[in-house]
């Protein structure tokens, strides 16, 4: 529950403020629209999961770990097992029947004496920051805490690629190293990747589209470049929910890392019936744009 509540005001918060110069689809010049270079290339259609992304013989997503220790207290033992670690969970998570949608390679690993942020916080300013200080311009960075304020477990920014500085993503070291649950990490790299929480409401049938776009999502990210086709979230309410209820409706789409704004089973995974079209989408359209950052 810790993690659940906290997180959700934070990408409230960040969602907020990314809005200041986000622009619409229809602005954007055409040379900032991902192709098309997928495995598969068949249009996507509603309840059926695309297959685009890394296909096995595309770029590896370059991963930074840094470990922010202070001068009285170390985080890891063992840093490079720590990441083998890591990148073995973020390649098992980000794949489903076996196909990977993104897949990952660790670039640099390393620790520091960092006694500002060894105990940090959540908000803009800080994860500014850290942009600032551990950022990198060619690859995606996990910064790991000892702990952040309140019942916060991690933050990140919306929609980032491995080119902006801003593409950092920060966690508290004992939730996937002691607590072995990865859960902080996955679920603020898919909001990097631009996976949002559940819209919240049903379509009037069980195929029907729901509330939201991933444009619509996205418009609110850090980075200027939008998806060339617009893929909807939607929720299959055929399928029972085992933990929540809303309006008599069963909800299921959104029992699993980018959980609801309300319930639990946040480490059942992104691919379950209702969010495994979109979520597939999302990862082809990011992939897209960010392997040309390589």
């Amino acid at each position: 529950m810790k993690i659940i509540i906290l997180s959700i005001l934070i990408f409230q918060s960040c969602l907020k403020s990314n809005l200041i110069g986000s622009r619409d689809l229809s602005s954007v010049d055409s040379s900032e629209l991902p192709g098309s270079d997928t495995c598969n290339d068949a249009p996507h259609s509603v309840g059926n999961i695309s297959l685009g992304g890394h296909c096995g013989n595309g770029k590896l997503i370059p991963l930074t770990l840094v470990f922010l220790n202070s001068k009285n207290k170390k985080l890891s033992q063992n840093i490079n097992i720590d990441a083998q670690k890591t990148l073995q969970v973020m390649n098992e998570k980000f794949s489903h029947q076996s196909h990977n949608y993104l897949k990952f390679k660790l670039k640099n690993v390393y620790e520091v004496e960092d006694n500002a942020f060894h105990n940090s916080s959540c908000d803009g300013p800080t994860m500014d920051a850290l942009s600032e200080r551990y950022g990198s311009t060619d690859s995606m960075v996990m910064i790991f805490a000892n702990d952040l304020v309140g019942s916060c477990a991690g933050v990140s920014w919306l929609w980032v690629f491995p080119k902006d500085k801003n593409s950092i993503t920060l966690a508290e070291y004992n939730y996937p190293f002691v607590f072995d649950d990865f859960t902080p990490i996955v679920h603020e790299f898919a909001h990097s990747f631009g996976l949002p929480h559940t819209s919240n409401s049903f379509a009037s049938q069980s195929n029907d589209y729901g509330a939201h776009s991933i444009n619509h999502w996205i418009q609110a990210g850090r980075s200027p470049r939008r998806c060339q086709n617009d893929s909807i979230f939607y929720v299959d309410k055929s399928e029972a929910s085992t933990s929540t209820q809303a309006s008599n409706l069963n909800w299921n789409s959104y029992d699993n890392t980018m959980y609801p704004f309300f319930g639990d089973k946040t480490d059942g995974g992104f691919f379950t019936a209702g969010y495994d079209y979109a979520s597939s989408w999302v990862f082809d359209c990011w992939y897209d744009f960010a392997k040309k950052d390589f």
